[in-house]
């Protein structure tokens, strides 16, 4: 995975979170979020250089990092 697409992957589950959680909207299944949530664990664990504060893997629920 490239940077770009480790970036984009980390503001596409925070989106999908924060509908969720606050909106209580869901936009893709369960099984694709958890897919989502898989890879950018897995991309993390090989790069854990990589893992900021604001990263869906550091925290839990809609909360959006300003």
């Amino acid at each position: 995975m490239e940077i770009e697409e480790f970036e984009q992957l980390k503001l596409d589950i925070q989106k999908y979170n924060y509908f969720y959680h606050v909106k209580d909207i869901s936009l893709i299944s369960d099984y694709e979020f958890d897919m989502m949530m898989k890879k950018l664990k897995d991309f993390e664990e090989e790069n854990p250089d990589l893992i900021t504060p604001d990263s869906p893997t550091q925290h839990v629920g809609g909360w959006i990092p300003q």
